[in-house]
């Protein structure tokens, strides 16, 4: 890929990394203030009663102590389950990031590479001209290239899966591959194990169940653990070892990407 291009296209993956890292600051933050919350009733009680003291009222005290009883409660719900809700919402985020970083990157290229239908047709994908209503004369607008980036990313499954077909193996195209394979086709060699892509097909899986399955691990998930902690029709659990070892999967996803960019 030309320089000037890659320079075109470096800020998604600059933004990534400034979002995961952020999210995971953020999501430490919020663990470490509801270990502690139980000790801001002392604090308030402390003020209370130095309010008394100067003969003022205590209702707004008053109100903070009544919620502080419900924040405790919940706080208490939270670090029994090891923090397991905080970890799945946080977790959600981190791969709507992994989603965005790589349509907004693939976009920009179309977006900006020169005769970018001829180089996928070159590779070997149908590129409907006068359904995208393309003109050879001018550039890409950006729905035009958003409409392409969807039909990239399902004939790159389809390849994935037809090749698996021909060698005899389940019919079947994890999302890591796909998304390899698609920054593969514009040099950008993203060479992760297959055990790290399906890695990132765990956690796309878990992100879906989260919010599509009401937090249980159903037939069709439980198919792309490899991790084998979770079991199927049973709730998604997540403690802070296992969203870690999610997190530097996502991460070492995206400084290679960032690598690539770069170099």
């Amino acid at each position: 890929m030309e320089k000037e291009l890659k320079t075109l296209i470096a800020s998604p993956i600059q933004n990534c990394i400034l979002y995961i890292g952020s999210e995971l600051a953020q999501t430490m933050l919020i663990q470490k203030n509801i270990m502690g919350l139980p000790f801001t009733r002392e604090l308030l009680e402390k003020e209370r009663a130095t309010i008394l003291k100067n003969n003022n009222s205590t209702a707004n005290i008053d109100l903070l102590l009544r919620e502080q009883k419900c924040l405790e409660d919940i706080s208490k719900k939270i670090i029994i389950s090891k923090y397991n809700s905080i970890n799945s919402h946080s977790l959600i985020s981190l791969w709507s990031a992994i989603e965005t970083v790589i349509e907004d990157t693939i976009i920009l290229i179309f977006l900006n590479k020169k005769e970018c239908i001829k180089y996928l047709e070159e590779n070997n994908y149908t590129i409907k001209k006068q359904k995208y209503k393309i003109s050879p004369s001018i550039s890409l607008n950006e729905n035009q290239a958003a409409e392409i980036y969807k039909s990239f990313e399902h004939q790159t499954k389809q390849k994935i899966i037809d090749k698996k077909i021909s060698m005899g193996e389940e019919k079947k195209a994890n999302i890591g591959e796909i998304y390899c394979n698609m920054m593969n086709v514009f040099e950008l060699n993203l060479n992760l194990e297959q055990h790290e892509k399906e890695l990132l097909t765990e956690i796309n899986s878990i992100r879906n169940c989260i919010l599509h399955r009401g937090g249980i691990l159903d037939d069709k998930a439980a198919k792309d653990m490899i991790l084998k902690v979770h079991k199927v029709n049973k709730p998604i659990f997540i403690d802070n070892k296992l969203y870690l070892q999610y997190y530097e999967g996502i991460k070492k996803f995206v400084l290679l990407l960032h690598s690539k960019i770069n170099n």
